[in-house]
Parts: structure tokens; C-alpha cells; sequence
């Protein structure tokens, strides 16, 4: 992939790699070149903040003085009482005692992990403290050396293609959903795929648009949007329009996408959101699909992700190789 990407910047022969999660990650994890990681690490950490007409700073504390100025207005101490009032936590202060009460056993075991990590280093020369950059490296070679687990040997398991009849297989079989992708519908970009969910005697759920890779023009992570929350007009249900975006590796000439297991999670993850839009039937638009309260949100795509983790679900994904 970081061939063919330089290969599209005009640098034949060469590597490139960006600051999209999908080349960050891998790099952080295999490359030996602790300086190129170093390098990567801080160009990726100091995004929008380089001291130049890039920066988001600026915005960053206009947005956060609004926010203040309208919790006021409205009669709350901060902006986190305003939020957090309909949510389970109610008060900033419970929160924090939440993040307390985890912070202790999660620093105790970032602690014991930091000595593993400093010890290898330390076998191989390389003196002074344990740096973000080395972690994710070192990790993986620990991990290597304890369980001889190498998540890559997994990777040839998990193509798109799999992995997306995979999902298709676990809907048909909860919730009775087919999928037909639609070759005649407009899309933004190439990459982007358009499908019709259906009920299974043919009734219309929803157009389902599905974009996977990442490209200069699209922000990091994963995440689920509507372009047209489902509604009711005079009694008649109209279709949502869902889309779920990600930022998976490319494939490559010879190499289809291929996915860690921890990003067919996140599909699986994405596409309960995805499930939560299209199978929304409400009479108010405002109430339509994910515009829920904070805590519900991700409740659909956390059931939707444990079926990648249960052997029911894991197994239809690899049925389809």
C-alpha cells in the first residue's frame, strides 16, 4: 500500500506513508527504525497544531468559550453539567470519580507493560525511558515472544469481501435482511458502494452507502451518518438513507483489503449503528435512527459487534472464504 501510494505521488520505487490511522498504525507497530517511528509519531500527534495558518487552536478555544458562554446562558457551572444532565452519569463529578476509580489498576498495568517494554530495549542497547513510539513495537515483539500470536497470519481470513458477507449473513439470520448492491445510483467517490436493504419478501428498508478506504480528502476513524433520516409522511414510511464510513487498509494490485481482527470489529461495530438508522420506524423525523440519548447510541452497535466475537457469528464470516 505505502508503494502504491508514493507510486501516486509521482515517487515510484519509493514508500509513502501517510497520517491516515490505516498507515500510522502498522508503521508505529513493525518498523525497527525507531527514528522514522519518532518521526511518523510526532507528525501524526501534532496534526493542526505546527504553529502555522493549518492550525486549529484557535478554533479549538473559540469553540470551547461558546460552549461555556451557552452553558451559562442556560444555567449551568460548565459545559460538561449541561451534557452530562441527561445522561446516566448526571454530574461531571461522578464521571470523574468513574475515570478515578479505572485510572488506578489501568496505570498498574501500563506500569508492568512499560518494564517489559524497557527491558527488551534495554537488551538491544537502547537506553533511556520508554517512548510513545516505542510502544506499539515492542508490544507486538512481546507479544510475539510470549504467545507467538501474530495478528497478520489472521489478516488473509478477513478480506472485504468476507468480512462484508459475513455481516450480510448475521442480519439475514437476526433480523430476515437482504442486501443487493445498486450499480445505478450516484456516488461522491469511486470507492463508495451503494446498497438496498430489503425486508425478505421485497419491502424497501432503507439505501445503505458503504466507503472504506482512506484518501487525502477524508477525515481519520469510522463512523455512521444519515444523508435522509427515516420519517413518516400521511402514515407512510419513507426509507432512510444510512452510510457507513471507515478508514481500512487498500488493497493492493495482487491483494484484496484485508482487515485485522480488531477492524472487523469496528465493521461490525459501525454497521449496528448503520442497523439503528435503517430499521428506525418513528412518526418524528427528530427522533429518527440515532438521534437518541448518548448512552443508547452505541447499545445497537455494541450488540452488533459482540456477533463478530461469538462463535456463531465469527463462523459465518469465515463460511463465506
Amino acid at each position: 500500500m505505502a508503494a502504491e501510494t508514493a507510486k501516486a505521488k509521482g515517487k515510484p520505487g519509493k514508500w509513502v506513508f501517510t497520517l491516515s490511522n490505516s498507515s500510522v498504525m502498522p508503521f508505529l507497530q513493525y518498523s525497527s527504525n525507531r527514528k522514522l517511528r519518532e518521526q511518523i509519531w510526532t507528525a501524526y500527534k501534532n496534526r493542526c497544531n505546527n504553529g502555522n495558518e493549518f492550525d486549529n487552536n484557535s478554533n479549538a478555544i473559540r469553540l470551547a468559550s461558546l460552549r461555556a458562554e451557552k452553558a451559562k446562558l442556560l444555567g449551568y457551572t460548565t459545559h460538561a453539567h449541561y451534557v452530562l444532565e441527561e445522561s446516566m452519569a448526571k454530574t461531571p463529578e461522578k464521571v470523574m470519580a468513574f475515570l478515578d476509580e479505572l485510572w488506578e489498576p489501568a496505570l498498574a498495568k501500563a506500569k508492568k507493560e512499560e518494564t517489559e517494554i524497557k527491558e527488551m530495549m534495554m537488551a538491544e542497547g537502547i537506553k533511556g525511558e520508554v517512548q510513545p513510539y516505542d510502544w506499539r513495537y515492542y508490544s507486538e515483539k512481546i507479544r510475539k515472544q510470549k504467545f507467538d500470536l501474530d495478528e497478520n497470519e489472521l489478516k488473509p481470513y478477513f478480506s472485504l469481501n468476507a468480512v462484508t458477507q459475513g455481516v450480510f449473513m448475521v442480519c439475514e439470520k437476526l433480523y430476515g435482511l437482504q442486501f443487493k448492491e445498486l450499480k445505478d445510483i450516484p456516488t461522491y467517490h469511486n470507492e463508495a458502494t451503494v446498497w438496498e436493504v430489503t425486508e425478505k419478501n421485497g419491502d424497501r428498508i432503507g439505501i445503505l452507502y458503504m466507503d472504506f478506504y482512506p484518501r487525502d480528502s477524508k477525515r481519520g476513524g469510522a463512523w455512521m451518518t444519515s444523508y435522509r433520516p427515516q420519517s413518516t409522511d400521511n402514515g407512510k414510511r419513507i426509507p432512510p438513507v444510512i452510510s457507513i464510513v471507515c478508514n481500512f487498509s487498500k488493497p493492493t494490485e495482487n491483494t484484496p483489503a484485508l482487515f485485522t481482527f480488531d477492524e472487523v470489529t469496528t465493521y461490525f461495530h459501525e454497521f449496528g449503528h448503520a442497523l439503528h438508522g435503517l430499521l428506525s420506524n418513528v412518526t418524528y423525523k427528530s427522533l429518527a435512527g440515532t438521534n437518541v440519548p448518548r448512552d443508547f447510541v452505541e447499545l445497537p452497535s455494541q450488540v452488533m459487534e459482540n456477533w463478530a466475537k461469538r462463535p456463531g457469528g465469527f463462523k459465518n464470516v469465515c463460511q463465506t472464504l
